[in-house]
């Protein structure tokens, strides 16, 4: 149950709810129907005891039980709702709203009692009713639980994202990769070098950050993937609106490098291709940042800067899983061209799918054992075992090739 998200606290109130229906259960069962709760009856079995019955208001009781649950599950429906009304505290405010998130998908599971009262007469149209309901009033927490992260989110956004003026820009700006090109003149090869954004700006590594840890809290696996996708376009739209303003400043040709491979790398990385109008304002501010660099360096530069892109997204897809909108988003992406491995292995390059291995594993042999010449033939025919010492043995006890 650990596994759905459902904790130890919310079992035991399933548990201690599901007791109350578990009685009920047990009691009308021997009055009606003269069985134990404990053994299953089939519904051959019911109707062979329904009609011997001398009870004439069976069905009447089966009615009134239905509807009580139904009555009883709309107060408590109504009760979870009314008490987690909004509050200045967001951070408690947060917390009701998971817990009663999960507290109702907890009980579609773990109430079998109810389940029973709900199902006494065979008819599964009442519990899937209120099944509906339960799924229903959780996305609905959920969705406020988005709405008071996202704020909380903004917060962190604004604050990091204030990278307008070349001081700022300092303290986020990542080494830029060194690009080798070649262009032919009339008698020779011309070879310069440039360089090109690499990776994304540390500034938007720390928001993607900050995005994924409070989403790991919840364990994104076990969120409805709308809540999950609903989460990620909400967050992605405060950080496009900050570089939309920022496109708007007076950038510099650095800055509109940067701010150009940030937005195209949260575009690639977590926008889902579905969003229609995130894409359009993705593409809005990315020819806003175009218009700010040189048409001659953006026509050699574009290229490398995508390619870029692309390997930073399958380098950090490991990183920030939990931000993918899906598990198929990243599978049509390719690196473009490829890239020389640098001679020295980096860690980061482990989530890029290789047939490289990094770090082989070293083929150790044991020591040399010294066969003595006065075995004889019987040494000939049988190989020495060597017995296992009881001391540690040294570096030059074997051999590394």
């Amino acid at each position: 149950m650990k596994m759905k998200g459902y904790n130890i606290g919310i079992m035991n109130l399933c548990r201690n709810f599901d007791f109350k229906f578990s009685e009920i259960n047990e009691e009308v069962n021997m009055y009606l129907y003269k069985v134990n709760e404990k053994r299953e009856i089939s519904i051959t079995e019911h109707n062979q005891i329904s009609l011997g019955k001398e009870i004439v208001d069976r069905r009447r009781m089966e009615q009134h039980m239905k509807k009580e649950c139904e009555q009883n599950m709309e107060r408590f429906i109504n009760f979870m709702r009314e008490n987690l009304k909004s509050t200045e505290d967001t951070n408690n405010e947060s917390k009701r709203l998971l817990i009663a998130s999960r507290l109702l998908q907890a009980m579609i599971t773990l109430c079998p009692h109810l389940k029973n009262c709900c199902t006494i007469d065979n008819n599964s149209n009442l519990w899937t009713t209120i099944c509906d309901k339960f799924n229903q009033n959780s996305l609905e927490h959920l969705q406020l639980w988005v709405d008071i992260a996202t704020h909380q989110n903004k917060v962190t956004i604004d604050s990091l994202l204030d990278i307008s003026n070349v001081y700022s820009m300092l303290g986020v700006l990542p080494k830029w990769e060194t690009v080798e090109i070649e262009g032919e003149s009339e008698e020779t090869v011309v070879k310069s070098q440039i360089k090109v954004p690499s990776r994304p700006s540390i500034a938007l590594e720390k928001i993607f950050s900050k995005i994924g840890e409070t989403l790991n809290l919840l364990l994104p696996y076990t969120l409805p993937k709308e809540i999950h996708v609903l989460y990620l376009e909400k967050n992605l739209l405060t950080i496009l609106d900050c570089y939309e303003r920022l496109a708007l400043e007076d950038l510099n040709q650095i800055q509109a490098l940067q701010f150009l491979f940030d937005v195209k790398y949260l575009t690639t990385f977590s926008i889902p291709k579905e969003n229609a109008n995130l894409h359009h304002l993705s593409q809005m501010i990315c020819d806003k940042l175009r218009s700010k660099v040189d048409p001659f360096d953006l026509d050699v530069l574009y290229k490398p800067l995508l390619n870029n892109v692309k390997y930073s997204v399958l380098q950090t897809q490991v990183i920030f899983g939990c931000l993918l909108p899906s598990a198929e988003h990243l599978a049509n992406i390719g690196t473009g061209e490829k890239r020389e491995q640098e001679n020295e292995p980096s860690i980061i390059t482990f989530s890029v799918p290789s047939g490289t291995v990094w770090f082989p594993l070293l083929p150790v042999t044991a020591p040399a054992q010294k066969v003595l010449a006065s075995t004889g033939a019987q040494t000939q025919k049988q190989k020495s075992v060597p017995k296992p010492s009881t001391s540690f043995a040294s570096v030059n006890d074997y051999k590394l090739f």
